[in-house]
């Protein structure tokens, strides 16, 4: 998980990244695996929909590391 959002960031600059990285994987595995647990009890939503929110929520919370320096 760190592996991809730091990947996500590498325009920030390395040390930037790391920090985004660390900051945000151990959010980033909790939303997943929410989004598992919330696909076994919601029957016919797409597997899609679930996984949306946490991509989006990692990126707005990594932006907002960006700007805050």
């Amino acid at each position: 998980m760190a592996r991809m959002i730091r990947s996500s960031f590498e325009s920030a600059g390395e040390e930037t990244a790391d920090k985004i990285a660390q900051a945000l994987a151990p959010f980033g595995m909790a939303g997943y695996d929410g989004a598992f647990v919330a696909l076994q009890s919601e029957g016919g939503k797409p597997v899609a929909e679930w996984m949306d929110q946490p991509a989006e929520s990692i990126a707005a919370l990594g932006e907002a590391i960006v700007t805050k320096g």
